[in-house]
């Protein structure tokens, strides 16, 4: 649940924190530690392995 887990968010906030986890999930292009650690705290695996997220790409672009 969503609002569980976020609790009040402000929603410009919350749509850059969307683009911001597009770019580290699928772009792997931060090198913040403090926004990955939190990005991490909803998806643990994110942004470990750069041969994973190809992948990922392909199966994607393909689909």
């Amino acid at each position: 649940d969503h609002e569980k887990r976020l609790g009040q968010v402000d929603l410009d906030e919350l749509e850059l924190f969307s683009a911001l986890y597009f770019n580290v999930k699928f772009l792997q292009c931060t090198y913040d530690r403090h926004l990955l650690e939190r990005l991490r705290s909803y998806e643990p695996d994110l942004g470990i392995s750069h041969s994973n997220q190809e992948e990922n790409k392909e199966e994607m672009v393909v689909s």
